[in-house]
């Protein structure tokens, strides 16, 4: 069996303990440094900036940059859009985009997840059903599922 990395992202980040965005950024091994420069300079993020004074906004910016940052196998990110203003929302898009191994984001932005999905994992009734195809025709399937039309459950919903 091949070990997996993940690097996730938490829908309410802490304030960490260190001093600034720079060392907050270099205090993990998996981090690919080029491309910590490189987001930091994207996201508008000076990396001298003291992390205790950093607006939520920013400090989930720098969260997601690291995350996003990392060289893993699977991105798990938990609402990754908060706090976040729509000039900002398209770069972690561009980002997943590009992503080689597998995303796995809970959202309610509805937009983010229809420029990004190319499959949903749905909870309903306890049971986690896989539609591969992208988010923008979730509610067609939602909406048949909910009114019988199994066919829907037997050929596009698979229990995983």
């Amino acid at each position: 069996m091949t070990h997996k990395t993940i690097a996730r992202l938490y829908q309410d980040p802490i304030y960490p303990v260190v001093a600034t965005t720079q060392r907050f950024m270099s205090d993990d091994n998996a981090i690919n440094v080029n491309r910590t420069v490189e987001f930091l300079h994207t996201l508008n993020i000076d990396s001298t900036m003291q992390v205790k004074n950093l607006s939520f906004g920013q400090l989930r910016r720098i969260y997601l940059a690291k995350c996003l940052a990392r060289d893993v196998d699977i991105l798990l990110l938990d609402e990754p859009t908060n706090h976040l203003d729509i000039q900002t929302i398209q770069w972690p898009e561009q980002q997943i985009l590009k992503f080689r191994g597998a995303a796995i984001v809970m959202s309610h932005d509805r937009r983010f997840l229809e420029n990004t999905t190319t499959g949903i994992l749905w909870l309903i009734n306890k049971t986690i059903h896989h539609i591969p195809r992208p988010f923008r025709n979730f509610e067609a399937w939602q909406d048949a599922f909910y009114t019988g039309q199994n066919k829907l459950d037997k050929n596009v919903l698979r229990p995983v």
